[in-house]
């Protein structure tokens, strides 16, 4: 990848990021602006990931929108343990925990949606195989036949 492809990668991840993830974003800008060598060093980290994230979406949008909202959902399950955390309010917390637990449902969703995905994927690839096998049964003479011609064998 040339330097020039490489910064209008980097550009287009930071547009996928900031559509996807602001408040990750967000940290990111200001990461930039505070520490630009830090920043660097945490996109060249990221980047295989936002990678996986951008193919993903272009070959299978649908799975491409479920694992993103796993990774969403998971941010927001995180920043609010730390908040949890960090307030000493019973109110707070109570909110906090009935929030984790609504998010924590959703997880579970996304994830169950994930694997029937997964697994209607691989009933297609199973039905492609078998529609194969069955298209080489249906031809086993012929493809013997001209296995034998390209051997040069002749029957007699």
């Amino acid at each position: 990848m040339t330097r020039q492809e490489m910064h209008e990668f980097r550009q287009r991840a930071i547009e996928f990021v900031r559509n996807h993830f602001p408040e990750r974003h967000e940290q990111m800008m200001n990461l930039r602006e505070s520490d630009p060598r830090e920043f660097r060093r945490r996109m060249m980290e990221l980047l295989p990931r936002i990678r996986q994230a951008m193919t993903l979406m272009e070959r299978d949008p649908e799975m491409g929108r479920l694992v993103i909202r796993e990774r969403q959902v998971h941010f927001q399950i995180e920043k609010a343990g730390r908040d949890y955390s960090e307030t000493d309010s019973v109110t707070t917390r109570d909110a906090i925990r009935r929030d984790i637990r609504r998010m924590a449902e959703e997880m579970h969703e996304i994830r169950s949606g994930i694997a029937e995905h997964k697994i209607a994927q691989l009933e297609k690839r199973l039905e492609q195989v078998r529609n194969r096998l069955e298209r080489d049964r249906e031809r086993k003479n012929q493809r013997i036949e001209e296995f034998i011609e390209k051997l040069g064998i002749l029957e007699k």
